[in-house]
């Protein structure tokens, strides 16, 4: 099961050696992103000066080596989570 979820900026921070990048790192294994946060990950990079194809793979390759898996937003989705709920 999985135990943490991912936002973007904690990608990027881990992608790009950003403070807290060692947090983000030590709790990737078997952690997930929603396809929204890996959208925005991509649309950051991009933003930021890389090109749209080397910025997919780049994000793809991280979630390769993370063991990270994404998951699809549906409404099921979100109203399980914890924010919906509060």
């Amino acid at each position: 099961m999985t135990e943490t979820v991912m936002d973007a900026s904690a990608v990027l921070a881990s992608l790009n050696g950003e403070p807290g990048a060692e947090v983000v790192d030590a709790a990737l294994a078997g952690s997930m992103v929603s396809a929204v946060n890996f959208a925005e990950v991509v649309s950051k990079l991009i933003v930021r000066g890389m090109p749209e194809v080397e910025a997919a793979e780049a994000v793809r390759l991280w979630f390769s080596a993370s063991s990270s898996a994404t998951t699809p937003v549906t409404s099921a989705v979100a109203i399980e989570s914890p924010d919906a709920k509060s």
